[in-house]
């Protein structure tokens, strides 16, 4: 499981290690990767170092992030429901996806994609329910549907979240707004 990006605690990051330390409890052999900065940090790292399955790297370069993440298979969003994450949160999830990660995170509008289709590979559960359901969805998975769960998020990625699909969905948002103060 991995986490990439500020390590705030508003942000929701102390519950990653209570949520590897329920999954391990569970019998799974899993390990958590942090990597950022933040005031959350000084106490991730006493955690870490008292766990050998959680690592905390500060922020990296693209280079040695992209190979941390290449071997990891779930992302975790953990940030709660807030205005600030409906913007922010797409960012890190549509990464997630195209580095091939299922995602595991908090139900809301900002971790959510705008599509009717089945995305098997990404789980979102109400904020209360996080370490419980975590610990079920991952014990429900095998190695191979993770293996085919990440091909079906990274596709997903490829063909939805390209950034010619972000402009062309920008382009339809601002004619809309266009349309809509041309009303008033």
């Amino acid at each position: 499981m991995v986490y990439h990006g500020r390590l705030d605690q508003h942000r929701g990051v102390l519950a990653l290690p209570m949520l590897l330390q329920k999954v391990k409890k569970s019998g799974l052999d899993a390990r958590l990767i942090m990597i950022g900065d933040g005031d959350s940090m000084p106490g991730l790292q006493i955690m870490a170092a008292e766990n050998d399955s959680f690592d905390i790297h500060s922020t990296l370069e693209q280079d040695a992030l992209a190979e941390i993440i290449s071997r990891c298979h779930i992302g975790l969003l953990p940030m709660p429901e807030n205005k600030m994450w409906a913007i922010a949160s797409p960012l890190k999830r549509s990464e997630y996806a195209a580095s091939g990660l299922l995602i595991y995170g908090i139900d809301h509008a900002g971790h959510r994609f705008s599509t009717s289709d089945s995305l098997d590979w990404m789980k979102l559960v109400k904020q209360y329910d996080f370490h419980d359901d975590g610990v079920q969805w991952l014990n429900n998975l095998d190695e191979q549907q993770i293996e085919q769960l990440a091909i079906q998020a990274r596709t997903y990625a490829e063909e939805n979240l390209s950034w010619e699909h972000t402009l062309d969905s920008l382009e339809q948002t601002i004619l809309t707004l266009r349309k809509l103060r041309h009303l008033e």
